[in-house]
């Protein structure tokens, strides 16, 4: 507690207690579990919106708790690498998520201010976080599930990316 750890190596962390504590004899999976993490496909919604984003000169990032090669790796296996103009890790400062440092990441790296920025995501502890530092937030609640942020807002809320259209 206190100290920086990688999110991969948090990962890892979590699996193991997980197979320990609810499914030990299946540690055997715990190679094909990790790996899979890194080859998660993307929702059916994303490229179109991404491609339309890229039609119309929006720049695209995306900051993330992931490790850079991580976040490298998810974006390459879903084959959406040439849709964005950065790939923002929190590793570069060590502090997570929804700390405002993390945030700052964005200005940092494409210089523009927090309140001309639209920050999507589907975690709404991010949305809070983005919301706090200044930023105009998405919240993309696919699973239609109850706020749990009520002091601090999204723009809007949408079952998918495509609504943004």
């Amino acid at each position: 507690m206190g100290r920086y750890e990688s999110f991969w190596a948090l990962t890892e962390e979590s699996l193991d207690y997980a197979l320990a504590t609810l499914a030990p004899e299946q540690r055997s999976l715990r190679s094909a579990l990790l790996a899979s993490y890194r080859h998660l496909a993307a929702y059916e919604d994303v490229r179109p919106v991404l491609d339309r984003l890229r039609t119309n000169k929006v720049r695209t990032a995306i900051l993330s708790n992931g490790d850079g090669t991580m976040l490298e790796d998810a974006v390459k296996a879903a084959g959406l690498a040439a849709h964005f103009d950065g790939l923002i890790s929190i590793e570069e400062i060590g502090i997570y998520k929804t700390a405002p440092d993390a945030y700052r990441l964005v200005k940092g790296a494409f210089g523009i201010e927090p309140n001309r920025t639209l920050f999507i995501s589907s975690n709404r502890w991010d949305v809070a976080g983005a919301r706090l530092a200044g930023f105009h937030p998405l919240w993309i609640n696919r699973a239609g599930r109850s706020d749990e942020y009520r002091d601090c807002p999204p723009d809007a809320i949408l079952k998918s990316l495509s609504e943004i259209f």
